[in-house]
């Protein structure tokens, strides 16, 4: 009797065990949701920062052809692509690239040079029609060092991908305006003006330490970039002298 009531107990513990177990393990539905997005933005920044340029031609492939044969359509504010290993397509929200990892790098500053600075720009044209603007977007974004991708790369040595990450940046803008700004430098409006924007170059073109690009680059000695990179800040960034 006993040793019966010991075998009842166990079958109701099993029993438990088997319904709890489900509701324990079972993930939420955002991070079900989450995960796929994760694991696509952990294979980019490691392509990037390997400079792994054909990884990224070859994903884009497989989005290309995913788009072409299945005819799968997604919610709102999702686009379709395509898993990494299987090809198989999966929606994933449209600003997916607009991640950072944990030192606030995003793809831009992880990047390894000129070439996969194209390729992540190719990606983002691929992800989306919006991707243009998105990645205009990521070259004024600061990582945990204060530095946007610009003055990360240069920071780092790499001068390769310098006008790729100038161009459309805040530092572009602020250097244009500078040197446009109006014929009358004598005049208040000129002088509140040009203030405004030196904080805008100091803002957008230095690092944390506050060394400014010029100087960044000087201290680059060995780039075969880095003669023609000084002699276009010097005509364009005469403020910086």
């Amino acid at each position: 009797m006993k040793k019966r009531k010991i075998l009842i107990l166990i079958g109701i513990l099993v029993v438990m065990g088997m319904l709890v177990q489900p509701a324990m393990a079972a993930p939420s539905p955002t991070e079900d949701k989450q995960q796929p997005e994760t694991l696509l933005f952990t294979q980019f920044q490691e392509w990037a920062q390997k400079g792994d340029a054909s990884a990224f031609a070859q994903y884009i492939l497989k989005i290309q052809q995913v788009r072409t044969h299945v005819s799968q359509r997604c919610e709102a504010g999702n686009i379709l692509v395509s898993r990494i290993q299987t090809a198989s397509p999966i929606c994933v929200s449209s600003r997916m690239l607009l991640r950072t990892d944990a030192l606030g790098n995003n793809l831009l500053h992880s990047a390894k040079e000129v070439t996969t600075v194209g390729a992540v720009g190719s990606l983002f044209r691929t992800f989306s029609s919006a991707g243009f603007t998105q990645i205009n977007k990521l070259k004024n974004k600061k990582n945990e060092a204060k530095e946007t991708p610009l003055i990360a790369h240069i920071s780092r040595g790499d001068l390769s991908s310098f006008y790729q990450l100038y161009e459309g940046s805040n530092l572009e803008k602020a250097l244009k305006a500078r040197l446009n700004i109006g014929k009358d430098r004598t005049s208040l409006l000129f002088a509140s003006s040009d203030d405004i924007l030196q904080q805008e170059i100091l803002e957008w073109g230095t690092n944390a330490a506050g060394t400014n690009i010029l100087s960044l680059v000087e201290q680059q000695q060995d780039s075969p970039e880095r003669t023609d990179i000084l002699r276009f800040l010097m005509k364009n960034a005469p403020s910086l002298l």
